[in-house]
């Protein structure tokens, strides 16, 4: 069962980590009729345009996002190495799963700071794609994070 929970941890977190990756370097964030705009540029009529001076809100959200990847990509790599092992080295489990949690709660805040932004702009917007994958890329990260915290638990009772 342990095995199974660590997979099961191992492949969360891996959805998860590309899931806000995607979230951050798509362009759909919020959807008008013929134009959308993410965290990193603005698409419309078929041509997409990086940002020239990205406001501060929005700097804030991307480097939240960032680094909740990079947490979540450090995390599966803990928890993929502590697979299997026994004594001090199945704290990587422990330490890979509370890693997880962190960067679902990074992304949440990071989520909420975009869409804060979002709407200060325009309060009729339509939420997209890309933070619908965000937010299940956050969801994703808690789950992989709460197994691994169980299958630590059930490892150490063995």
């Amino acid at each position: 069962m342990t095995r199974n929970l660590q997979i099961a941890s191992i492949v969360n977190m891996s959805l998860g980590g590309l899931f806000i990756l995607i979230g951050f370097v798509t362009p759909a964030w919020i959807i008008a009729t013929n134009a959308s705009w993410g965290l990193l540029g603005a698409c419309g009529y078929s041509t997409c345009i990086s940002y020239v001076s990205r406001p501060a809100k929005l700097s804030a959200a991307l480097a939240l996002l960032v680094l909740s990847f990079i947490m979540e990509f450090v995390g599966v790599i803990l928890v993929g190495v502590g697979c299997g092992c026994s004594g001090p080295k199945k704290n990587l489990i422990l330490g890979g799963s509370v890693l997880s949690i962190v960067s679902a709660f990074f992304s949440v805040v990071g989520i909420a700071v975009a869409v804060s932004f979002f709407f200060s702009v325009s309060s009729t917007v339509t939420l997209g794609y890309s933070f619908g994958m965000t937010l299940l890329g956050a969801i994703l990260a808690l789950v992989a994070g709460i197994l691994g915290i169980k299958a630590y638990k059930t490892f150490e009772s063995e």
